[in-house]
């Protein structure tokens, strides 16, 4: 009956944390990751939904819905994307950024295009190969920059950067699926 009282009184202390807070760290878009695994890992042993398996109804809703907010937590720390949105509404909750919005930024459009239609014209694995190395260093270069801006509290930086980086991670996914495509084509007519 103990542990069911110490998750309840969690939940109410863990309810008015952000993510950052959660899992003891400043706000900033630099997260050791070693560390951020470390703390989940303790968190979900002690307050899994298993520990309280004996508990009634109430406590069970507890310890799941803490469970539910340390992954969601977890989730969007550990992944650049969700972090750098995550952190644009701590900095500047007017702002009305969302991962979903797209960019008016004619720059990155135009690349798109042409790393779009490079795609769609790739015949061999030899093609495909130089365009996912290319989204590859652009991905992490973007990264970087996003760092910076956040470092510098650019925010309207940080929120252009986060665009380009979720656009060289779906051309790498692109680059990825036919690269497959083109090497399972390429085993089943061997």
């Amino acid at each position: 009956m103990k542990k069911a009282v110490v998750v309840a009184e969690n939940r109410s202390m863990f309810k008015d944390k952000n993510h950052f807070e959660l899992f003891d760290l400043r706000p900033s878009f630099q997260v050791a990751h070693d560390y951020l695994e470390d703390v989940y890992r303790k968190l979900n042993q002690q307050f899994h939904p298993d520990r309280v398996a004996q508990g009634s109804s109430r406590e069970k809703l507890d310890a799941t819905l803490l469970t539910a907010q340390i992954n969601e937590a977890y989730e969007t720390l550990k992944d650049p994307l969700k972090r750098g949105h995550y952190l644009l509404k701590h900095f500047d909750p007017s702002n009305d950024d969302h991962p979903d919005h797209t960019i008016k930024d004619p720059d990155l459009l135009l690349e798109a295009l042409e790393q779009q239609e490079a795609l769609s014209l790739a015949k061999t694995t030899q093609d495909i190969e130089p365009l996912l190395e290319q989204g590859r260093a652009k991905k992490s270069w973007t990264l970087l920059m996003v760092e910076k801006a956040f470092d510098e509290k650019d925010f309207c930086q940080a929120r252009l950067n986060l665009y380009r980086y979720r656009y060289y991670d779906k051309l790498i996914s692109d680059a990825k699926v036919q690269l497959s495509e083109k090497l399972k084509d390429h085993a089943s007519t061997a």
